[in-house]
């Protein structure tokens, strides 16, 4: 059960989204979420990860990954399996809306441990026909005894089409 709460949280930090937003767009309509969930079906290899930790302004941890076996299949249904080699290692749902990639991930319970259904919103920074970066930020106040902190996570994945 804890390999399968590690494989979710690890799930949640590889997912990330944003796109320019559209102008011109009178009926208000989502073009590029529509682009977007059209572009996300596929197999996508996880190519290079960068994450790095903020507190008032300071890099304290910076973490680089290269290539991996990992790779995500985002199925039009809205389904979204990732696998380590040939081995599927989890699968929950997703959604994308505009420049914004949601992943929804059931609760999980083992172990004395519980992690609740969650919603990650990640956001698109590139994404067409063979390449795909995502963006996963957030800020977390860390505050301690009389003082007030801020910690600061962005998270790079890069992915190619496979």
């Amino acid at each position: 059960m804890i390999k399968k709460i590690a494989a979710i949280a690890f799930f949640i930090f590889s997912a990330i989204t944003i796109i320019s937003c559209s102008k011109g767009n009178p009926k208000n309509t989502d073009l590029i979420g529509d682009k977007s969930k059209q572009l996300i079906v596929g197999k996508w290899r996880k190519v290079a990860d960068t994450t790095v930790i903020t507190e008032y302004g300071n890099v304290i941890s910076k973490t680089e990954l290269g290539l991996s076996d990992d790779y995500f299949q985002y199925n039009a249904d809205g389904s979204l399996d990732q696998y380590s080699g040939t081995t599927l290692v989890g699968s929950i749902t997703y959604s994308v809306v505009k420049d914004v990639l949601y992943l929804n991930t059931p609760a999980v319970s083992g172990g004395g441990v519980s992690i609740p259904a969650l919603t990650i919103p990640v956001l698109i920074r590139k994404l067409d026909a063979t390449d795909m970066r995502l963006l996963n930020h957030t800020e977390t106040d860390t505050t301690g005894t009389g003082s007030k902190k801020i910690t600061i996570t962005n998270q790079v994945i890069y992915y190619k089409r496979q």
